[in-house]
């Protein structure tokens, strides 16, 4: 019986915590939370094992916001059918499951296809897990309902959308995005996202979507990028005059951005 395998340890400085099956995933969050720390919210509820939720579909309404949860599996370890234990990660190489990729290739894979455990041959008895710490600032909402979002600090996250020249030259920006290893996000905006954006009901969306026409169509050309100093305020500045130059010798403009918790779709 799975749900016997109790063992729980939680390494505070390094942001993870190690469990068995047997834990749930309201226990784990409970003795999270008390450390001033969460883990991302999955889709099977408070009772379900907490490597269940890691492993299986483990979607929610939240995962827009904090991610999916097996992006925050760390080392982690299978039983075989033969009884072979495969150790994931940096488990490979010691008794230490702080990353999940370890070196060579990442066996991660062998848990779950695209949504879930799917034809896995083995058992999971170990599995650390990635916490996250509470943000120092208050998230304020904004708005009135249904237009309600949360007002993201911006002395470390930034969405910025810019006016390209061109599809090549949006496609050049993100090249150089890549080669100059900045932003946490980058996408160009289909312009129907503006219809969505503005509009309060799906009538009014096909309205707006109808005045667009195929010159308006072809010819809308915006790059939407979010910057996040995911180490310091210091790492957001630099990465913004980074793509500020980029966009400057692309002939690329920077547009009125509102920044918020649905900044990649408004």
């Amino acid at each position: 019986d799975l749900k016997r395998m109790k063992d729980f340890e939680i390494d505070e400085e390094h942001l993870y915590a190690v469990v068995g099956p047997g834990i749930i995933y309201s226990q784990l969050q409970e003795e999270a939370m008390r450390r001033g720390m969460y883990i991302v919210i999955g889709g099977g509820g408070a009772q379900v094992s907490a490597i269940a939720n890691m492993i299986g579909d483990g979607w929610s309404p939240l995962s827009y916001r904090i991610g999916l949860p097996h992006r925050r599996i760390l080392g982690t370890e299978l039983v075989l059918p033969d009884g072979e234990l495969v150790q994931m990660g940096s488990l490979a190489l010691h008794d230490d499951p702080f990353w999940g990729e370890g070196l060579g290739p990442d066996l991660r894979g062998l848990l779950r296809g695209f949504t879930g455990l799917r034809g896995c041959l083995g058992i999971v008895t170990k599995m650390a897990i990635k916490l996250m710490p509470f943000q120092p600032e208050r998230l304020e909402p904004t708005g009135i309902s249904p237009n309600t979002t949360l007002q993201l600090p911006t002395n470390r996250i930034k969405w910025i959308n810019f006016t390209m020249p061109s599809k090549d030259s949006m496609k050049e920006a993100m090249y150089e995005m890549a080669k100059a290893e900045i932003g946490a996000g980058v996408t160009k905006v289909p312009i129907f996202w503006r219809a969505i954006a503005k509009a309060r009901s799906k009538e009014e969306f096909w309205e707006l979507w109808s005045k667009e026409s195929e010159e308006t169509i072809s010819n809308f050309h915006v790059l939407r990028v979010l910057l996040i100093g995911f180490a310091s305020e210091e790492q957001l500045e630099y990465e913004e005059q980074v793509l500020m130059d980029i966009i400057k010798e692309l002939g690329g403009e920077a547009r009125r951005t509102r920044p918020s918790d649905e900044s990649w779709i408004k």
